[in-house]
């Protein structure tokens, strides 16, 4: 059971139901609220109403959302609600860091989860009407014959610009993957899913019939299902989750970390694993190898966490190396460690790290980065270059108006392989010492996104990957 619990109890006579917050309840079936907040809520639990909220409060000074969720609660047959700002202490941060890590058992245990999917405020409520299309929707009208007798009419709906704005937020999606029963109250219908169906209405619906945002969501949830029971697929589908996760928005950018948090510590303990900014160091380096795919935004101000974890971005993440890419034989990680803003908290614990850093031994080539930071040359013995152009890089961020070549160091994680003519594949890194360096982007060889060339062509391509493999030399550096 969760720590703190909202107790509803509609007494005889009474117009609508009163509750209060009980500390440490006893076991018992309980619905859990997923919702967006919307802003700062306008009741929370602090220090100073924790007093109060323990006594018998009016259901009339809740927020909407949270009125109804009570009303659903109660005529779901149950009794007990937990709400994220009431059930957490929000000015107390080792409290909340602390139940924050307890996500998982929170909505794994919850008998149901209410999604308020349709509402983006908690003011706004999610028991009314659901939405009428929009102006750029495609409604079809469909005579229809009722089975008994009568004729009617059945609308059928493609409305792009459909969307419930619980779909775009970060911190949902974890509470989407934990729980094991969903009550959606979405902007065009009312659904039901669990981990073997998903009902709409009054119909079962096949996955075929979901749209590609549903199935990707659908399929995820599976993933993540699955590798609780399978733990060689853990890696795979935390892969899956960190791209999906960066496609949602959070209100508040140091929350990055924070709003993954419950899934990074239920992952943790099944696998056994230390947990560094977003990144598994049974994996290392092959997780360092992350790209943004879209879009690009410049890095935030405030710092968040290290330059070699995709939490210290923004934009959409992918891994370009399959989790049992062959690694380079002489890359090390040497040593390691993050320190959370936090000392108290697992994992990281209350949003953004305080500071970060891997040692790694590995085989690294300086170069510079030039034609707008999308070609590396190589820099050779004497006064003439080499341009590499072959080789992809990508941007981890959007570092403004290129002024002319900048130099880099190239840190490679993935060795050249001849039989599959492909790699190498690393890090591009930047220094001011020689001491400290920070991760700016990506570089790698992969000959298969060329076609229809002249097979001159990929002699030459060869010649290079086999001259990078060449010219590497072993180094010990510290990226932070």
């Amino acid at each position: 059971m969760p720590s703190r619990i909202i107790e509803i109890s509609w007494m005889r006579g009474s117009q609508e139901p009163p509750w209060r917050l009980l500390q440490n309840p006893p076991w018992e079936n309980y619905v859990a609220l997923s919702y967006c907040w919307g802003g700062d809520q306008p009741m929370k639990t602090t220090l100073s109403t924790i007093q109060q909220f323990s006594s018998v409060l009016p259901f009339s000074e809740l927020p909407k959302s949270l009125r109804d969720a009570v009303l659903t609660t109660f005529s779901l047959s149950l009794r007990l609600l937990w709400v994220d700002s009431l059930c957490i202490i929000q000015d107390n941060s080792v409290e909340t860091a602390k139940e924050i890590a307890s996500m998982p058992q929170i909505y794994q245990n919850a008998h149901v989860t209410i999604s308020a999917a349709r509402s983006a405020r908690c003011q706004n409520g999610f028991l009314h009407e659901i939405s009428m299309p929009s102006a750029q929707a495609q409604v079809f009208k469909l005579p229809f014959s009722c089975p008994d007798g009568n004729f009617g009419s059945v609308n059928l709906l493609h409305d792009p610009d459909l969307w419930d704005p619980i779909e775009r937020r970060a911190w949902p999606l974890q509470e989407f993957l934990l729980s094991r029963r969903i009550l959606k109250y979405g902007s065009d219908q009312l659904s039901c899913s669990c981990l073997s169906i998903e009902l709409h209405g009054d119909h079962n619906a096949e996955v075929d019939w979901f749209s590609k945002r549903d199935q990707r969501l659908l399929d995820l949830r599976w993933r993540y299902r699955y590798s609780q029971y399978n733990t060689n697929s853990i890696i795979d589908s935390w892969r899956h989750l960190v791209s999906e996760y960066t496609r949602h928005k959070l209100t508040e950018s140091k929350d990055k970390l924070l709003a993954i948090l419950g899934l990074a510590t239920d992952i943790g303990t099944r696998r056994d694993d230390k947990y560094l900014g977003g990144l598994w160091l049974r994996d290392l380096p092959v997780e360092l190898l992350w790209e943004v795919t879209s879009p690009l935004k410049p890095r935030p101000r405030e710092y968040r966490a290290p330059s070699w974890s995709w939490a210290s971005v923004d934009g959409i993440v992918e891994c370009f190396v399959d989790a049992d890419a062959e690694v380079d034989p002489d890359i090390r990680v040497l040593s390691y460690g993050v320190k959370p803003a936090e000392s108290t908290a697992p994992y990281g614990g209350n949003g953004a790290l305080e500071s970060g850093y891997i040692q790694t031994l590995g085989r690294m080539r300086r170069a510079d980065w030039i034609e707008d930071r999308k070609t590396l040359v190589v820099i050779e013995t004497g006064d003439a270059t080499v341009g590499y152009a072959l080789a992809r890089t990508t941007y981890d961020a959007d570092y403004g108006v290129s002024i002319g070549p900048i130099s880099v160091w190239c840190l490679q994680i993935c060795p050249y392989e001849p039989t599959l003519e492909k790699g190498p594949d690393g890090l591009i890194l930047t220094t001011e010492d020689e001491k400290f360096f920070r991760r700016i982007s990506t570089f790698s060889y992969d000959p298969d996104r060329y076609e229809d060339e002249d097979p001159s062509f990929y002699d030459i391509y060869r010649e290079h990957q086999q001259k990078w493999a060449d010219g590497c030399q072993l180094r010990t550096i510290i990226i932070i």
